[in-house]
């Protein structure tokens, strides 16, 4: 849709940087992608990573917004599948909405495109993504959409949100969950729990430590 504007989210950075650096200390290889650097394409090329952390924006049109102005006609019809009306935001996204197409590449990976990733054997897939259910909880296809098409994708494990996420607490909440599973070796289940309850000290209410879920293994 012209004239949509992609919010920047100032803890993203943040988030994988303190994430790639808590895995080097423990002696992981991290390739990370940031900027420019974080295509479609290259998400497209990786190889059954056994980690996969995703931070940007998310994206998921309801039904009612199929059904308003909000999406050309041709967009309204590719939307009909599920499949197709959610997924994540990468490099590029910008400049397709401003009619600058790149080819094979346009920055807006839907959950079909996901479904086709080579992630047969990774251990987790982290989606800290801001809007992955676009607000829309009672329907939460996007949600599902990505859910089902990470899973087919081969990944054992998912990390998710429910609805529009904060981008300070999220920042938060994954580098408490690194830090509690790689550091200090929980379960990936326990030092999901344990993230949860040191956020909650920090930020009461159930929006800021409540939108993720664990699904998997």
């Amino acid at each position: 849709q012209r004239n949509l504007k992609l919010s920047n989210l100032p803890g993203t950075m943040k988030e994988i940087n303190q994430i790639s650096n808590l895995l080097k200390s423990n002696n992981w290889t991290v390739d990370l992608l940031s900027g420019t650097d974080a295509t479609e394409t290259n998400l497209k090329n990786l190889n059954s990573p056994k980690l996969l952390h995703i931070a940007t924006h998310g994206f998921f049109f309801n039904n009612k917004d199929i059904n308003t102005n909000i999406l050309s006609s041709d967009n309204k019809k590719a939307f009909l599948n599920p499949m197709t009306r959610s997924g994540l935001i990468f490099s590029g996204a910008q400049n397709t909405i401003n009619g600058e197409l790149f080819s094979d590449d346009n920055g807006w990976l839907n959950s079909y495109e996901a479904s086709l990733l080579n992630l047969k054997g990774t251990e987790l897939v982290v989606l800290s993504a801001c809007d992955t259910g676009m607000g829309d909880v009672q329907n939460g296809k996007g949600v599902f959409g990505l859910q089902r098409a990470i899973r087919m994708a081969g990944a054992e494990s998912l990390i998710m949100s429910m609805w529009k996420v904060d981008d300070k607490a999220t920042q938060k909440l994954m580098t408490y969950f690194y830090e509690f599973w790689i550091d200090k070796k929980y379960s990936k289940r326990e030092a999901f729990k344990k993230a949860q309850f040191k956020i909650r000290e920090e930020y009461n209410h159930p929006y800021y430590w409540g939108a993720f879920l664990l699904i998997g293994e």
